[in-house]
């Protein structure tokens, strides 16, 4: 058999940062695996047949706030009810959240196909599904973990080992989750995890750093070629620097609202600088900004799924200056509250 991709990648020193997914709003819906390559399928028709419209139109089609990924997802805490499927729904209610929010509902086979409906294009629909609502107010994280071995055998491999990992980590808690997921992408960073509500994209994990997310202790510059991205951010240049501020500032970071935008960047296609604003609230109320200068320092080759022999080139990113801002700027600040 073929080396596993992530194995590859690893061996190269790839820097997963920057390669995570931009989220506005995110669907999972609990669905026994295995899954087949497109999840979607495995649905029922009427739901799959809206969940794919979604997938296939533009973002800016899509009334807002953007669907941005349905995954499939799976647990051995709870079992969908006869008749019944559980459905999260997390949300970046703000341009500055530091979480997502999370609506749960356990709802009927009939009701499906409306509820993606409304997921998908009209979230004022949604208060009409609130009988379906499920009251989990004590979780306060769920981790995904994608496990999609007929997408990638890296994530199936690899994925499933972390899964169980999670599970024994977390047995007895009844504040954190742990999921098995469909593709979360980057599975050249295999085991991939997606912790929620702070939205975060994790990579290359072993039991060791996994074991640091999840009690979010120790000196987490240890986690820096593990953390692919704040899904806040833009990926690319504005994850670079948000993860650099993370480096800095510890695991307190996380929890701090902020916004990450790129405010200049060269005109070459692809680009190879950028200038990066970070505004964010202090734990104390007041603001703070950060104007980072980013740079593609170099490509590195490597195949990005397992079985494939075409490597293509990912962007390592530098960020090359990171300087606070001085406070008569922050007036003119993004408005993080």
């Amino acid at each position: 058999m073929a080396e596993f991709c992530n194995c590859l990648a690893w061996q190269k020193g790839l820097d997963p940062v920057g390669c995570a997914p931009s989220l506005q709003r995110l669907l999972a819906l609990e669905v026994a695996p295995p899954w087949p390559r497109n999840p979607l399928t495995s649905l029922p028709p009427a739901l799959g047949s809206v969940l794919e419209q979604a997938k296939g139109l533009k973002a800016d089609l899509v009334r807002t706030p953007t669907l941005s990924n349905i995954l499939l997802v799976a647990t051995d805490r709870t079992a969908p009810s006869c008749n019944h499927r559980r459905a999260l729904v997390w949300d970046r209610s703000s341009p500055q959240a530091a979480h997502f929010t999370r609506r749960e509902y356990l709802l009927p086979d009939e009701a499906l196909a409306d509820f993606g409906w409304a997921v998908s294009f009209r979230p004022e629909w949604l208060p009409q599904f609130e009988p379906y609502r499920v009251n989990q107010s004590h979780l306060l994280r769920d981790f995904l973990v994608c496990t999609h071995g007929t997408r990638d055998a890296a994530c199936g491999k690899f994925g499933y080992r972390l899964y169980d990992q999670l599970k024994s980590l977390t047995a007895g808690d009844p504040h954190w989750r742990v999921w098995r997921a469909s593709h979360l992408g980057g599975h050249v960073f295999a085991p991939t995890m997606l912790e929620l509500p702070a939205g975060v994209f994790w990579g290359n994990l072993s039991d060791d750093t996994a074991e640091q997310v999840v009690r979010r202790r120790g000196d987490v510059s240890r986690l820096r070629l593990h953390y692919r991205g704040w899904s806040g951010a833009k990926p690319g240049f504005a994850q670079a620097a948000e993860r650099e501020m993370l480096l800095r500032r510890g695991w307190s970071w996380l929890d701090l609202a902020r916004v990450v935008e790129v405010t200049a960047q060269d005109q070459a296609q692809p680009p190879q600088w950028a200038q990066v604003r970070i505004a964010f609230a202090e734990a104390d109320g007041s603001q703070s900004a950060y104007t980072a200068q980013v740079e593609v320092s170099h490509y590195l080759e490597t195949i990005d799924s397992t079985g494939q022999t075409l490597a293509r080139p990912y962007a390592q990113y530098a960020v090359r200056q990171l300087n606070r801002e001085q406070l008569q700027l922050l007036e003119e600040s993004t408005g993080v509250v």
